[in-house]
This record gives structure tokens, C-alpha cells and sequence, in this order.
């Protein structure tokens, strides 16, 4: 009997510790399956009616698409957004235009940068405009409802224009602005010059503010005025492009 006895007692407890370790490794595997990316990407689809006014006088068409991924160190944000158009049969809009940057956050306020650019816009007959800009970064204001930094460094310009192919080296300037306005809508400004390092009077400027507001966690509406600004256009174009952009966005 004692025996016994003890023999059920040895089986109570390695039945107790086979459950435990069940548990544990049902946890483990658990944690493991359903544990979220720390720092997602977040991306972001646009579309709607353009308003143009300068080298384009009509209404058109455009889409744009976005996504971003920002860790602590490392930041990565690419861009694309397009606009296409006709009036009376004849086109009018025909642009395209893709961004890539990578930001490496040295602290709080300073980051180095990279930044690619790509354009091709019939209207202003740039057949291809591509840049490729390294340079720093400083954030006056960073904090959970405003985002202020300035960004400056050298880079080089590729381009045909017209007629005229050019490579020359630039300098650029710019900033961004963030602002939340209420826990559904939030406000954005951002501003660059670019220009020609042996040439300053060879510039284009590209300028945008927009305002957007959330219509539920996924569905929203968008107003953007977009103005690009070039100091020697090509021949027989005007120097400035507005746009005012009103559209439906959905994150994903």
C-alpha cells in the first residue's frame, strides 16, 4: 500500500509538471504568433479633382500614394503621385513624380539625410528631372502635436529640359511642418529651393500646404494647394504651376 501510494504521488506530479511545461510552451508560441511589429510601415492612398491654373487651366485627374516606416534611429519614407488630363481632346496634365528619402536621427534634433527625386512633367516639357540630395537635418519643434525641421545640403541635378540636357551640381534648402489640429484632423506645410550651385539664378522651387481630417480610422478627406515655381522655364512655358488638389484618402 505504501507503495502504491507513492507511486501515485510520483505520477500527480509529473503530470503536474508535464502541464506546466505545456502551458508555457503554449505561451511562448503564443507570444510569438501574435507579437505586432514594433514600427510598422504606414501607408496612404489619395485621390481626387485637381484644379489648375498657369500651364494648366483645366481639371484633371490625379493620385498620389505614400508610406513611411520610422523606428527611433532610422526613419524611411518614399512617395509617387501622379496627375493626367485632357480638355477639348487636347492633353493638358501629363506628370508623374516618385521621392524616396532615408533619415538616420543622430538625436532628438539632428539627422542626416538622403534624398532621391524623380519628375516628368509634359506640361512644363521637363522630359525627365532627376535629383539626389544628401545632406543634415534640424528639428526646431518635435514634440506629439508639432513637427518643425529645417534641411540643407549639397547634391546634384540631371535633367532634360526643352531641348537642353543638363547635369550640374545644386544646393537645397527646405523645411517641413506637422501640426495636429484636433485628434482628426491635422495640418502639413513643406517647402524646398533648389538651385544650380555655379548658376543661383537656375532655381525651381516647390511649395505645398495641406489640410486633412479623418472621416473614420481608415477613410478621410484631403485639401492640398501644391505651387512649383521655375525660375528659367523652358521655352514657350510659363514659370509657375498652382494647384489646388480636393480628394479622398484611405489608410493602410
Amino acid at each position: 500500500m505504501r507503495n502504491l501510494k507513492l507511486g501515485i504521488s510520483l505520477i500527480i506530479a509529473s503530470a503536474g509538471v508535464l502541464s506546466t511545461q505545456a502551458d508555457n510552451s503554449t505561451n511562448v508560441a503564443t507570444n510569438t504568433l501574435v507579437k505586432p511589429t514594433e514600427y510598422p510601415w504606414v501607408s496612404q492612398a489619395a485621390a481626387g479633382v485637381t484644379i489648375a491654373r498657369g500651364n494648366s487651366d483645366i481639371v484633371l485627374l490625379n493620385a498620389k500614394i505614400g508610406t513611411q516606416k520610422k523606428p527611433p534611429e532610422n526613419e524611411y519614407i518614399l512617395g509617387a503621385d501622379g496627375a493626367y488630363g485632357k480638355s477639348d481632346g487636347v492633353e493638358n496634365a501629363d506628370a508623374i513624380h516618385g521621392n524616396a528619402q532615408y533619415n538616420r536621427n543622430f538625436n532628438d534634433k539632428f539627422y542626416g539625410f538622403l534624398i532621391g527625386d524623380a519628375l516628368h512633367d509634359g506640361i512644363q516639357d521637363i522630359k525627365y528631372r532627376v535629383s539626389v540630395n544628401p545632406g543634415v537635418g534640424y528639428y526646431f519643434i518635435k514634440n506629439k502635436a508639432t513637427t518643425l525641421g529645417g534641411e540643407a545640403g549639397p547634391g546634384v541635378v540631371t535633367q532634360e529640359l526643352g531641348n537642353d540636357r543638363t547635369t550640374y551640381a545644386d544646393v537645397r534648402v527646405a523645411e517641413h511642418l506637422d501640426q495636429v489640429l484636433t485628434p482628426a484632423a491635422k495640418l502639413w506645410e513643406k517647402a524646398e529651393l533648389v538651385a544650380q550651385a555655379s548658376k543661383p539664378e537656375n532655381y525651381y522651387v516647390n511649395f505645398e500646404i495641406g489640410v486633412e481630417t479623418a472621416m473614420s480610422k481608415t477613410v478621410g478627406l484631403q485639401l492640398t494647394l501644391d505651387d512649383s515655381y521655375v525660375n528659367q522655364p523652358a521655352t514657350g512655358r510659363k514659370n509657375n504651376d498652382v494647384r489646388l488638389i480636393g480628394g479622398v484618402t484611405y489608410k493602410f
